[in-house]
């Protein structure tokens, strides 16, 4: 039978002290607008997400979908 240690038992009942934990997200979002280029639309990409999300990509997280 495995022994409990009750102050780490009552620490982690109560909310005792916390852990730090690491993690990688991923999202992958699709959107659409006109561009006069690739590298145009990978450029206008980057801008509206800084704008709307505070988030800053590079070019390699943007992938152009094949054309029609």
């Amino acid at each position: 039978m495995k022994k409990i240690n009750m102050v780490e038992f009552a620490n982690d009942l109560l909310g005792g002290k916390e852990k730090t934990y690491d993690a990688v997200i991923k999202v992958e979002w699709a959107t659409s607008f006109e561009a006069k280029s690739k590298k145009d639309f990978i450029e206008k990409a980057k801008e509206q997400w800084k704008q709307d999300y505070d988030i800053e990509l590079v070019d390699d997280e943007i992938k152009i979908l094949e054309e029609e």
